[in-house]
């Protein structure tokens, strides 16, 4: 995706606080990031997506041998670490009352996650799914993964028959279910995450609790969550699951796209008029990206309309134009002009 991503401060501090312990020069965090040192006192700073990877590859570089880097990045993100958020969610007055409000605003911590409650199979459990925009490059895996050990962390800390097995980091790299306890479960496919809780493990009580200061909070949080949240939501949903299903040789459909939204084709059609597009235009803008990178390698022309799924170059080129202002013969003549 090309959106250009702000994430909170706080995703920083993993690897700055482990470059605090274990001794490592700060000044190359700082300059590789292109942070100070002042930017830590400001909770509502925020940084470019690329100086988050950038960090976790200087973590990734330096964490010792025997450690993953999942285990590194939940060893250095606790709860308290995401600040005013994190102080927020464990004086929740209930587990449920906390992952609710976590679910809920998501988007504060970090913004290029979904997480959202699916239909649960089994009545006595709720489900928490998680999905990523696909934007984290070679961290996918991780960032989600270390999401999930955050979320068991918080269970964990209101019910003493939830805990995380040492090996816990070995399984989430390896399996696609992973059993916390009789309680808990996680469930991975893919890019995606299942979080399977107990009914009666929702119903503990926070030994942190202080509902004054939850509400307090959490209605501030709400508030800085519907901005995030109105800005464009459903064309940066819609883009990230076209582009999938293009790069997947799968023909978006409304009905589709809709259904993973968990809206209705008219909701989501609703939706991004009001946004100022519509779900062709954004068809047209992610076919003519891919069709772009295609037409920088040695497929032909022809080759490149049949893996886009047109019938015709001619129908393939109408909106190729309509977008470049160029056919893709123009354009292709012009990229070689660069090398």
């Amino acid at each position: 995706m090309n959106k250009q991503f702000f994430l909170p401060i706080h995703t920083l501090a993993i690897t700055y606080s482990f470059y605090l312990k274990n001794n490592h020069d700060t000044k190359q965090f700082f300059e590789s990031c292109n942070i100070t040192p002042g930017d830590f006192l400001n909770e509502q700073h925020k940084v470019p997506l690329n100086s988050f990877l950038i960090s976790l590859r200087l973590l990734n570089k330096l964490k010792p041998e025997n450690k993953s880097l999942l285990e590194i990045m939940n060893l250095y993100l606790p709860i308290s670490g995401l600040g005013r958020f994190g102080f927020t969610l464990i004086s929740a007055p209930t587990v449920n009352c906390g992952l609710e409000f976590l679910v809920d605003n998501s988007n504060v911590v970090i913004p290029t996650l979904i997480m959202k409650w699916i239909k649960p199979q089994n009545k006595n459990q709720k489900i928490i799914q998680l999905s990523s925009l696909n934007c984290h490059m070679e961290f996918e895996n991780e960032i989600l993964d270390v999401m999930c050990i955050k979320i068991i962390d918080y269970i964990s800390l209101c019910c003493n028959e939830v805990q995380l097995l040492p090996t816990v980091y070995e399984n989430m790299q390896k399996s696609e279910a992973i059993f916390v306890d009789n309680c808990v479960q996680i469930k991975k496919a893919g890019s995606l995450r299942q979080i399977l809780i107990d009914l009666n493990v929702l119903n503990n009580n926070s030994p942190m609790a202080h509902s004054g200061f939850f509400h307090t909070n959490k209605n501030e949080i709400e508030v800085k969550s519907l901005k995030i949240n109105s800005n464009n939501w459903y064309t940066t949903q819609t883009t990230r699951i076209i582009n999938n299903k293009i790069c997947s040789n799968i023909k978006p459909k409304l009905s589709s796209v809709a259904e993973e939204l968990s809206v209705s084709p008219k909701t989501l059609s609703r939706m991004l008029k009001k946004e100022g597009g519509s779900f062709q235009l954004l068809i047209d803008n992610e076919t003519c990206k891919q069709a772009k990178e295609y037409l920088s390698t040695k497929f032909t022309i022809k080759e490149i309309t049949y893996l886009l799924g047109f019938k015709s170059i001619a129908g393939l080129n109408n909106v190729f134009i309509r977008n470049y202002g160029v056919s893709m013969s123009q354009y292709r003549k012009e990229l070689s002009c660069l090398y």
